[in-house]
């Protein structure tokens, strides 16, 4: 049961193709939502073929991920491109994606923004300063 000291039940989905940001990102989510690593509900795609696939099957299956994290530079289908992608379907345009990015540039973010991003966010260098931005996400 949802308690109100815990950000858990949460589904999130994370897109990225750096293992170690990944890692970072996993660890960052568990304290951010008062939760062992073990209990976290994390799913991860390194690439967005990948991951365009999985979010298809989840949604389709009823398993609506809560927070999609977005990595913009990946090879094959980009971040950019999948924003474009989930927002022009009529199913996957309700995901909240979220991207969070080693990109520092306004136009990045901006570009980011009209693909469809619902907000854009360098990747803080430190586990406590990324464990701080996903709280505010939670």
């Amino acid at each position: 049961m949802y308690q109100q000291s815990s950000r858990l039940p949460c589904k999130i989905f994370i897109i990225d193709d750096d293992p170690d940001d990944v890692l970072v990102m996993r660890r960052a989510l568990a304290k951010a939502a008062r939760v062992t690593a073990s209990e976290a509900n994390i799913s991860v795609a390194s690439d967005g073929e990948s991951a365009l696939v999985s979010l298809r099957e989840k949604v389709s299956a009823g398993d609506w991920p809560d927070l999609v994290l977005v990595d913009l530079n990946m090879p094959g289908l980009t971040g950019f491109d999948l924003l474009q992608i989930c927002r022009e379907d009529a199913v996957l345009k309700q995901l909240r994606l979220i991207v969070v990015t080693t990109a520092s540039d306004e136009d990045s973010f901006a570009k980011a923004r009209r693909y469809g991003a619902d907000d854009v966010f360098s990747k803080p260098e430190t586990l406590k300063d990324m464990t701080r931005l996903l709280e505010t996400l939670l």
